[in-house]
């Protein structure tokens, strides 16, 4: 029996129904895909638009917060020295005095060293070793620092009674973070040698002068050999 070859081969209609239903399917599916895809990704754009504008006003609220902290104390502080000045003008006391007051500083990482200031080199013997930078040097500059009255103490022993002005930093303004403890004014200067004054108290003395702070304060920055590439940074020169 003879069979008619392109009769077989010849493509039957609900198979290319099928095929053309099939490939009509893919895209379609491939449309909805890509379709929800690009919306997934236009709703995330805005979660993270909102979520940015979110943070920038959270921050902004805290730091408007802070202001007000920062401008309430100041004008607390500021009343309070009103009153300290009127109370002791007939006195001839001060409410602010000056006072030397060191800061960490180190020169400009130079080029041979590594990032954490460590030079490496071998031994002799050929061990690898390495040691801190000339650059990492810590220097402590001192330069006068204003400081008013905030407080007094009165101090009873043995029928003697003494009473203690303190005075608190002006240059510390963050209230977010630790501020230090005013000080008692113990010791103020009264023109003694310098080379004794440093001997004896270092920087634990106050002037009434800011003048003559800062003479002591270059003089305590000469005897520590503090670089003038630091004292520039400082503006003390």
């Amino acid at each position: 029996m003879c069979y008619d070859a392109e009769f077989y081969n010849e493509p039957i209609e609900y198979e290319q129904m099928v095929d053309e239903f099939r490939r009509s399917l893919m895209q379609s599916v491939k449309k909805e895909f890509l379709e929800e895809m690009q919306r997934l990704e236009n709703e995330n754009a805005e979660l993270r638009e909102v979520k940015q504008n979110w943070e920038r006003m959270k921050s902004e609220y805290e730091e408007k917060q802070r202001e007000q902290r920062y401008q309430i104390e100041q004008e607390r502080r500021n009343v309070r020295r009103e009153r300290l000045a009127k109370l002791f003008e007939q006195c001839g006391m001060n409410v602010a005095l000056f006072k030397p007051k060191g800061s960490l500083f180190r020169l400009d990482k130079c080029e041979k060293c590594d990032e954490n200031r460590r030079i490496h080199f071998k031994s002799p013997s050929g061990r690898d070793l390495q040691e801190e930078c000339e650059c990492a040097r810590g220097y402590y500059p001192v330069s006068p620092v204003l400081y008013t009255m905030v407080r007094f103490h009165r101090y009873i022993k043995n029928q003697d009674c003494n009473v203690y002005a303190f005075f608190q930093d002006e240059s510390d303004d963050d209230y977010d973070c630790y501020r230090a403890d005013p000080i008692p004014c113990t010791n103020l200067y009264h023109g003694q040698d310098f080379s004794e004054l440093y001997a004896e108290l270092k920087e634990n003395v106050f002037f009434e002068d800011e003048a003559q702070c800062r003479l002591y304060c270059d003089y305590i920055n000469e005897i520590r050999e503090i670089p003038q590439e630091i004292l520039k940074k400082m503006g003390t020169e």
